[in-house]
């Protein structure tokens, strides 16, 4: 993929904002040396390198290593293992996405660009469906980013409340020694110390820094997964709009008087080439977007199902620690658990728009108005309906589909096992 995709195209705008928060969050690589100037494309592997290694080399070790100390305290444990499980996630997404990096940017590629042009007819719009589905993309990675944003602004502004206006009351005395005991957003064992108000602040400023860049990244990559997903379910949709308006856009452009259509018994010989030539064009960008699908199903299989795993033991573990929390932190757990459950509606609300798009596909053909059409026109919409008959699933796993009735049993599942938490410590909970 060039950096710089046929701006001709009328999809060609449509990861730009994806790619744009990947540069921000340092998985941007530049790989088009006649393009790209080299102090630029240094300073971009510069700045990638410093994250990941502020992340996953200094960050994320000091936070596993903090699940030792906390084995007798369940809350405390299962607040560390919940962070935890997200950011080695995230660890995950990011080596996949930089190993099938070349195949992502080439699977952009192919739906940005390509012989995907139609023209409007009647209520058929192509240029309307890509932005609306732009759009809807767009609108649910501005929710996730601002839930994400809330967890780390709550966080921020309650250790920050407390240290300027509580700090007396955080002092306890241990050993006939004064100590500062402020908890952190999230617990570490940290690199600056403990025990004094400084070495407190320090430390809550890397953390802070830490878990807004950790949020930072997982948005850019679920968001860049959904976009996907959203562009397919556009080419769906305007696939849908050009079976269905095939023979009528055919007609316009034979200039064969439409107000005629309905009582033509076969159509002339003129018209039939322009009708076959134009399901060859539409029969190969359904071949394109199935290929697509697959390949996209072959890269993010796995990832969505180590991601739905880990979202089901952090809505279970929320939920406990919500219902053990009587502090100033319980909005700090209501976020937490609305923004874990928003992720994983994201990726079964974006597959079931495929799923669904592709279905409809084989009633778009039925109403393609082929009744006057040669036969071999009919021969091509039977087989690709019989085709479709085998929906496009993206796969959890390849275990089961990414649609809304599988977010639901999730969710059931995740307060199951939360159930089961509480009464296996002996609380009844109803």
């Amino acid at each position: 993929m060039t950096d710089k995709p046929d701006k001709n195209s009328p999809l060609s705008m449509y990861f730009d904002s994806n790619i744009l928060f990947l540069k921000l969050t340092g998985f941007w690589v530049y790989d088009n040396p006649n393009e790209t100037k080299v102090s630029k494309k240094y300073l971009q592997h510069s700045y990638n390198i410093f994250w990941f290694c502020y992340l996953f080399i200094a960050y994320l070790p000091a936070e596993i290593r903090y699940l030792y100390y906390c084995f007798d305290n369940l809350n405390e444990f299962l607040r560390a293992l919940r962070d935890i499980g997200n950011h080695v996630s995230l660890g995950y997404k990011a080596v996949n996405f930089f190993r099938m990096r070349k195949e992502l940017l080439s699977v952009i590629d192919v739906l940005q660009n390509g012989d995907y042009n139609y023209e409007v007819c009647e209520k058929f719009n192509p240029l309307e469906i890509i932005e609306r589905e732009k759009k809807q993309a767009l609108k649910w990675t501005k929710y996730f980013l601002n839930f994400c944003n809330a967890i780390c602004l709550s966080m921020f502004l309650n250790g920050l409340f407390t240290f300027i206006f509580m700090s007396e009351s955080q002092y306890h005395i241990e050993n006939d020694v004064k100590v500062y005991k402020q908890q952190q957003p999230v617990n570490t064992v940290s690199p600056f110390g403990s025990g004094t108000k400084w070495q407190f602040f320090v430390t809550f400023i890397y953390t802070m820094i830490a878990l807004t860049f950790y949020a930072w990244m997982i948005v850019a990559l679920d968001s860049l997964f959904i976009t996907l997903m959203s562009c397919i379910s556009a080419h769906l949709k305007i696939l849908q709009g050009a079976f269905k308006t095939l023979r009528l856009r055919c007609m316009k452009r034979t200039k064969i008087d439409i107000e005629l259509q309905d009582f033509i018994l076969h159509d002339p010989p003129e018209l039939q080439a322009e009708v076959n030539t134009e399901m060859v064009k539409c029969i190969k960008h359904l071949q394109t977007v199935l290929k697509v699908s697959e390949k996209m199903e072959y890269i993010y299989s796995t990832q969505t199902f180590i991601q739905t795993f880990i979202s089901l033991g952090e809505m279970c573990f929320s939920l406990y620690l919500l219902s053990e929390t009587i502090d100033q932190n319980i909005g700090n757990e209501i976020t937490y658990l609305i923004a874990t459950g928003f992720e994983l509606l994201m990726y079964c609300w974006f597959g079931n728009r495929i799923t669904e798009g592709s279905i409809r596909l084989k009633y778009s053909l039925y109403d393609s108005d082929w009744f006057a059409t040669h036969l071999s026109f009919r021969k091509q919409i039977i087989f690709t309906m019989t085709r479709m008959q085998k929906p496009i699933y993206v796969t959890i796993g390849k275990v089961t589909p990414l649609t809304f009735n599988t977010f639901l049993t999730i969710a059931r599942g995740a307060y199951s096992f939360f159930t089961f938490l509480k009464q296996r410590h002996g609380i009844n909970y109803k």
